[in-house]
């Protein structure tokens, strides 16, 4: 490598894969690349060059550090993450960004000292395979998937270089939604039966937004007013929400209460009457045996609109 006027390495390393690195100074125009093909620099004045060879001496890459006055690359060095190490002199102003940014240092005096690190890339590929629920963050947080599909996504690698991966995205959405078969308003001692969609691997049914012990089955007997739903999952651990169906339990079976069985195997129901029952507007309510420390009253949406 050379030409006319003045040419010279000072320093030669090798990395632990053989790569060789080679710096010093060159003026006029260069042909770096030994090989048949060309890769010229042209100086501005005497420059730094710092070059990378194969192990068989094929040419990499070559590049030039240098001002409008001397320059000269004096030593390189490179480390296990292959971080290049070059020190040297310059003169006046020097640009010591080799790609296509600017990073200008100005000297002191005729000549200074710069030491500088330049990062190599190993850019890196990968396959993942996912499985997801509704959606699915990249893993460098750009993006937000909700469909299945294969998508790429760039992180830095351990080398601090560019990683592309192939993300192999399947999103098992889980919908359950639940149905009455009967009526849902009928008078106590009656029930409906609360269905849930089959081929889901748990299932757990809630009764104002509580979660009633012991039902985790498809099918659920509703005995009560109030709201009910059913929260379920699929194989995948994928978990949805149902649709809420709303009870009404408006009468009750004529007789003392004390006399009526407690049917209501979710909580105890102190004995009182409700009159009229059924009626709209004002209501009296009775009391024959307050075994409850308070009563709380809800409308059939589940709102609370009293208590005593």
């Amino acid at each position: 490598m050379g030409d006319t006027l003045n040419d010279a390495g000072s320093c030669i390393s090798s990395d632990q894969t053989g790569y060789i690195h080679v710096t010093g100074f060159f003026d006029g125009t260069v042909d770096f690349n030994p090989g048949l093909d060309s890769l010229f620099l042209v100086s501005d004045s005497l420059d730094a060059f710092i070059s990378k060879i194969d192990s068989s001496g094929n040419f990499i890459w070559a590049n030039k550090i240098g001002g409008p006055f001397s320059d000269a690359g004096g030593s390189v060095c490179v480390d296990k993450l292959n971080t290049i190490y070059l020190t040297g002199v310059y003169q006046d102003t020097v640009d010591f960004d080799l790609d296509f940014g600017t990073v200008n240092l100005v000297s002191s005096g005729l000549f200074d000292v710069f030491i500088a690190k330049y990062r190599q890339c190993s850019h890196s590929n990968s396959s993942i395979f996912v499985t997801a629920c509704d959606h699915y963050e990249s893993p460098s947080g750009n993006y937000l998937y909700i469909n299945s599909g294969v998508y790429y996504d760039t992180i830095l690698n351990v080398t601090g270089c560019d990683s592309l991966i192939e993300i192999n995205l399947t999103i098992t959405p889980t919908f359950v939604t639940i149905s009455a078969f009967g009526s849902t308003s009928f008078c106590q001692g009656d029930s409906v039966m609360l269905s849930a969609d089959p081929g889901l691997i748990s299932y757990q049914w809630y009764r104002r937004n509580y979660p009633i012990p012991g039902a985790i089955n498809m099918n659920y007997v509703a005995k009560n007013s109030g709201g009910y739903k059913c929260i379920a999952q699929n194989a995948t651990m994928c978990s949805d929400t149902s649709n809420i169906i709303i009870v009404n339990v408006p009468c009750i079976p004529i007789g003392p209460n004390q006399e009526r069985p407690n049917l209501n195997s979710e909580f105890v129901t102190p004995n009182f009457q409700i009159s009229p029952n059924p009626g709209t507007g004002l209501f009296s309510v009775s009391i024959t045996t307050r075994t409850a420390k308070s009563i709380q009253f809800y409308r059939t949406n589940d709102f609370i609109i009293g208590n005593i």
